[in-house]
C-alpha cells in the first residue's frame, strides 16, 4: 500500500460519513495520485507524489469559474500520511488555511 492509499483508508476510518474519490494506479505501480474528500459541504483535494509528499487544498464551495484555484499550487504541503490526515480533517471541520478562515457553505 502506498501513501495515498493509506491516507484514503485513514480518512475513511476517521470521517466515516465522508465521500472519498481516489484517482491512482494500483498501489505497487503508482508514484502519484489524487484524492478528493467531501464532508459536511466542504471539499478538500490532495495530490500525492512519491518522495515529495502531499499538496492539500480546499476547493471553493461555489467557484465563480470552474478554473478558480487552478495552477495556484496547494494551500499546504506536508510529507507524512499522519500530517496529511490531520490537516485534511482540520480543514473539513472548518479551521483555517494559511491564516484564512474556512467557513461552511
Amino acid at each position: 500500500m502506498n501513501d495515498i492509499h493509506e491516507l484514503a483508508r485513514d480518512l475513511q476510518d476517521t470521517l466515516p460519513g465522508s465521500v472519498i474519490h481516489l484517482d491512482c494506479d494500483p498501489p505497487k505501480d503508482s508514484t502519484r495520485g489524487w484524492l478528493d474528500v467531501e464532508s459536511a459541504g466542504r471539499v478538500v483535494a490532495v495530490e500525492w507524489r512519491a518522495g515529495q509528499g502531499f499538496g492539500i487544498s480546499v476547493l471553493p464551495s461555489s467557484p465563480d469559474c470552474l478554473c478558480d484555484g487552478l495552477l495556484e499550487g496547494p494551500d499546504e504541503t506536508v510529507t507524512s500520511v499522519e500530517q496529511a490526515k490531520d490537516y485534511v480533517v482540520e480543514l473539513l471541520k472548518g479551521s483555517s488555511v494559511r491564516g484564512r478562515s474556512v467557513h461552511s457553505a
